[in-house]
Order: C-alpha cells, then sequence, then structure tokens
C-alpha cells in the first residue's frame, strides 16, 4: 500500500467537511508495518471502541460505516462525489468571508475549552462580526427578503 493511501483517512479527519464515495474505504493500517498513528485525529470523530478496533487490527472500514460512525459526513456514489463537493463549496462561498473566518477560528480555538468559556470565546468572534459591513448587509438582505451580497468588510 503506498503512503499516500495510508494517510488518506488522517487526511479526511483534519477537513472540516467530508463527503466521500461510497466505495471509499478508511483505516489506520500503520498497525501492519509495525508502526502506530492517527489516533489523535480520528479519535475527535468516532467513538473509541471503533478506533480502538480500526488501530489494533489495520482494517479498513467502508463509507457506510465511516458514515455512521461520525468519520464523515455525507456518502455519495462515485460520479456525484465531484458535483456534490461543488455544491457545497459553492454554498459556502456565498457566505460572508468575515464570517466564515471568524466561525473556523472560533471552532478551531474552542474544541478543547470547557462549555462555559468556550461560549464566551466564541461570542468575542460574534461581537466583532457585528462590526462588520458583511453584517449590516446580511441584515438588510433579510429585512429585504433578498440574499446578502458579501464584500469581506
Amino acid at each position: 500500500m503506498s503512503a499516500s493511501k495510508r494517510a488518506g483517512s488522517v487526511l479526511a479527519t483534519v477537513c472540516d467537511i467530508r463527503v466521500a464515495a461510497n466505495n471509499a474505504r478508511f483505516g489506520t493500517p500503520e498497525i501492519n508495518v509495525g508502526r502506530c498513528g492517527g489516533a489523535a485525529h480520528h479519535g475527535r470523530l468516532i467513538p473509541q471502541g471503533a478506533l480502538r478496533r480500526m488501530y489494533f487490527t489495520g482494517e479498513p472500514i467502508g463509507a457506510q460505516e465511516a458514515f455512521r460512525l461520525g468519520l464523515i459526513d455525507e456518502v455519495v456514489e462515485p460520479e456525484n462525489l465531484m458535483p456534490t463537493a461543488l455544491k457545497l463549496a459553492a454554498k459556502i462561498a456565498a457566505k460572508s468571508p468575515h464570517g466564515l473566518r471568524y466561525a473556523k477560528q472560533a471552532l478551531n480555538d474552542i474544541e478543547s475549552m470547557p462549555l462555559e468559556a468556550a461560549y464566551e470565546h466564541e461570542q468575542g468572534y460574534s461581537t466583532k462580526l457585528m462590526y462588520t459591513e458583511d453584517a449590516r448587509e446580511a441584515t438588510r438582505a433579510s429585512v429585504e427578503k433578498r440574499p446578502p451580497v458579501f464584500k469581506g468588510r
């Protein structure tokens, strides 16, 4: 198995959103070559029992099982993989650039924080966003019942 195939599952775990073809397979085969790795990233997404089984056996799981466990967010036919990804990307790209930047930073920051501290930290980003031109545009667009046109300001 090539190094890129061995690293694919870990690469998927560090993505914000994961869509997979129904014929995709995910695994942690490092044990098969006398190594270990990938558990820290996988453990953020899947239950410990499933992680330990994958980690100790080196056996991959299919896309449906990966979806059931929470490793991936959506399973599609192989021919629908790129159209699905592009549709999702377009939906995200239509959002405020500032909003997305702060949202991603907030999610990264709060991942390991206690709930109350995380909520307070996240609200700090929300307050910063409130003063942007994009936030004012979003409010106007909502009142006028039209899609917002964001400028990243």
